[in-house]
């Protein structure tokens, strides 16, 4: 199916695109001239020809109607799926958050455990914490990287 393929080759794309007329709840876009001085291709830092299959996708799949004034309307389906999306965002932000703490939490009370046991010198600690601390910031970055926008 063409809708399958622009999905496959945009990288969700279409998210992005869907998401920012979400976003923009009182901007009204024009398809007027979709190249890349269209407002939604420099917010989004994509061509007019990319910005211009991604319409066709998400008009095609009923996610926004471009009516007769050549303006771009969220449907309800469209208004759902972006909230849906906003949801899922707004979840793996949080789920990463409360992994994020409870490693920290985790490392400095295995590192209290074993010092408190006598089992590891203060120095060995220290370098313990430095290279925790370094590999919770490499994990930040990878989820930062990965996650969609």
């Amino acid at each position: 199916m063409v809708h399958e393929a622009i999905l496959d080759n945009d990288k969700n794309e279409w998210r992005l695109v869907l998401n920012e007329i979400y976003k923009d709840k009182w901007i009204i876009y024009s398809v007027k001239e979709v190249d890349e001085k269209h407002p939604l291709a420099k917010e989004l830092k994509i061509s007019g020809r990319s910005l211009q299959k991604t319409l066709s996708f998400l008009e095609g799949t009923d996610l926004i109607k471009i009516k007769e004034d050549n303006f771009i309307y969220l449907t309800q389906k469209g208004f759902n799926v972006a909230r849906e999306n906003e949801h899922m965002v707004l979840s793996e932000t949080l789920q990463f958050l409360i992994v994020y703490f409870t490693t920290i939490i985790a490392l400095t009370t295995m590192c209290n455990f074993f010092q408190a046991l006598k089992l590891i010198s203060p120095q060995t600690l220290l370098m313990v914490y430095a290279v925790s601390i370094c590999l919770v910031f490499l994990l930040i970055y990878i989820f930062h990287k990965r996650r969609p926008k």
